[in-house]
């Protein structure tokens, strides 16, 4: 039997760097020090999404098509939680 899993790193942050973000003038100091957990941040106002990997994969393959002429493409392998990029070599093996 399979047994699959994914892991997902989460970013760390200094206390530093925190205290920089709580100095921003839009920032409620003490509603941000007061949250529960679960709830949500009044902080979010000021992030927007990362793109999804996908997204950013795609697009690399799309730009190398269209700024270097390469016969290149994406794909996704799910078991091993990776993308690939390829390309197509010329018959002497450089890069079309």
């Amino acid at each position: 039997m399979w047994h699959y899993s994914k892991t997902v790193d989460v970013p760390l942050y200094r206390a530093g760097d925190l205290g920089m973000v709580l100095q921003i003038e839009d920032v409620d100091r003490e509603k941000v020090g007061a949250l529960l957990l679960r709830q949500a941040s009044p902080l979010r106002k000021f992030v927007t999404l990362a793109p999804k990997r996908a997204d950013a994969v795609h697009v690399f393959a799309a730009r190398l098509r269209k700024e270097h002429g390469l016969a290149s493409w994406s794909r996704y392998a799910n078991l091993a939680n990776h993308w690939f990029v390829d390309r197509e070599p010329r018959e002497d093996g450089t890069p079309r």
